[in-house]
């Protein structure tokens, strides 16, 4: 999923600053998100550090092959 987000905003030729800034975002958001709606998500248990890094940098490397692809 966090691929794919990456890479849809690449879809839409958004600047890969304000790309970093959602993926940071949502992951600095998902925490309160997941408190107050555990039944939105599939998952409800609270990420680690380590896996909010690594949700950011799949989402980046979404964004960034298809940056690639697109131009």
């Amino acid at each position: 999923v966090h691929f794919a987000g990456g890479s849809i905003l690449a879809a839409f030729d958004t600047d890969r600053t304000l790309a970093a800034i959602v993926g940071i975002g949502w992951e600095l958001l998902e925490r309160p998100l997941k408190n107050r709606y555990p039944g939105v998500f599939p998952n409800p248990s609270q990420d680690t550090a380590v896996n909010a890094a690594v949700d950011f940098l799949s989402f980046m490397a979404g964004y960034s092959l298809a940056a690639r692809l697109r131009s």
